[in-house]
């Protein structure tokens, strides 16, 4: 069930699997800090509404790059919000744009907590079936 859509990013939801997902756009590209932050208080806002166990991010057409400072907003205004509202695993598709993967990698090594087991996937189904489990 599709529950937000904008020129950056589709959420759904899968409510039998309890699996959030964030289907990321080329868009990203030539998105500002501003968008990040944007797009992402989008995110914690429907976790917090849907309350999924399981995020995937499809992160295969993501090409923003997140500089260190965003990397340090997010811990405070995602991963905590997301722990909090019962989130236990994120499955992370890889974006094939090698800046934009490390990136991504660094965003979520910067949590740096066990509440939240993140693994990352080059194949759909591994992520899907690992968030299944």
């Amino acid at each position: 069930m599709i529950i937000f859509n904008n020129k950056y990013v589709e959420f759904n939801f899968d409510k039998e699997n309890s699996i959030f997902r964030m289907n990321w756009k080329t868009k990203t590209e030539n998105a500002s800090q501003e968008d990040f932050k944007a797009w992402n208080r989008e995110v914690v806002e429907n976790i917090e509404l849907y309350n999924p166990k399981n995020v995937l991010s499809d992160n295969r057409n993501y090409l923003f790059i997140i500089v260190p400072e965003l990397q340090e907003w997010s811990v405070v205004n995602i991963f905590v919000p997301m722990q909090k509202a019962g989130v236990r695993k994120l499955a992370m598709l890889l974006s094939p744009e090698l800046f934009a993967q490390v990136s991504l990698e660094q965003f979520a090594d910067e949590y740096g907590k066990d509440d939240i087991v993140v693994k990352y996937f080059n194949d759909e189904n591994q992520a899907t079936n690992w968030l299944s489990e």
